[in-house]
């Protein structure tokens, strides 16, 4: 059961920054692996927002110690994001499936999908 919240907020997410892209072919959301995100260079310098906690996503163990914690997070939900120029990534996940949805969905309600889009695609991140 776990694993279909983790899917589903996986899914909702991709839904949303796709949507935003409008009809723009390159602002689409790609899913990648963690087994991917490690062992290859070119993914580690593209902006990343990964979902999942450090015990099922390699790649959230790698960098829940490099980013700061947002005040949104709490109740097992915690969001993460560090979206300066150099340095865009985001880990979004909880303490079960459940709560790590509420850290995707509170990422988008509150806007915060919007303004990390806005550090990546010129002209910002609202829906085209």
């Amino acid at each position: 059961l776990g694993l279909r919240f983790l899917q589903h907020a996986r899914l909702r997410l991709r839904e949303e920054i796709d949507q935003r892209g409008g009809t723009d072919t390159l602002r689409r959301a790609y899913v990648v692996g963690d087994a991917a995100l490690l062992g290859e260079e070119i993914y580690q310098r593209c902006p990343i927002i990964t979902v999942g906690g450090p015990i099922a996503n390699r790649w959230t163990a790698k960098v829940t110690s490099e980013l700061p914690i947002d005040p949104l997070s709490v109740d097992g939900v915690t969001i993460q994001h560090e979206t300066d120029a150099s340095n865009r990534r985001v880990a979004l996940w909880g303490d079960t499936g459940v709560t790590t949805r509420v850290a995707v969905q509170q990422f988008i309600d509150r806007g915060l999908l919007d303004h990390f889009l806005a550090t990546i695609w010129p002209g910002g991140g609202a829906a085209q």
